[in-house]
């Protein structure tokens, strides 16, 4: 076989562990948050249903749906039309506020909102396992 096709698998396999990898991480800090909330941690094995619990204890579980309707949208485009450009801004924009208002909810500040948004994995693993307590809703809100 061709060394470059051996190097592009190999490579592909790699990147599969490192998904399988993240995602297990992931489940396993959102498990964690989710205790944190006083939901079953098993709430986070489940896709789509593990963010609409994170919509639902940082800001409001309409916006998930929003933002749901946004992700669908923007994949139905095929061509970066305009249209389909500003929904997936929209998207954006809608999920990073969500961890905004997550990093409220546990006492933090706009930095570690932005460590929400370029680093999730760690992020959602400091919450989930360090000492922050969940301060509810009405800790979310901005002042």
């Amino acid at each position: 076989m061709d060394q470059r096709i051996e190097l592009l698998i190999a490579v592909g396999k790699a990147l599969r562990g490192i998904t399988l990898i993240s995602n297990i991480i992931g489940i396993i800090a959102c498990w964690k948050i989710f205790n944190k909330f006083g939901e079953p941690g098993w709430k986070a094995l489940i896709p789509f249903y593990n963010t609409y619990i994170l919509y639902k204890y940082s800001w409001d579980p309409a916006m998930f749906w929003s933002d749901l309707i946004c992700v669908i949208l923007s994949t139905v485009g095929t061509s970066p039309f305009p249209s389909v450009i500003l929904i997936l801004v929209v998207h954006i924009l809608i999920s990073i506020y969500m961890y905004y208002k997550l990093a409220k909810c546990f006492g933090h500040d706009i930095l570690f909102t932005l460590g929400l948004v370029f680093l999730p994995l760690i992020f959602l693993f400091i919450l989930g396992f360090g000492e922050d307590q969940y301060l509810g809703k009405q800790s979310c809100t901005i002042e």
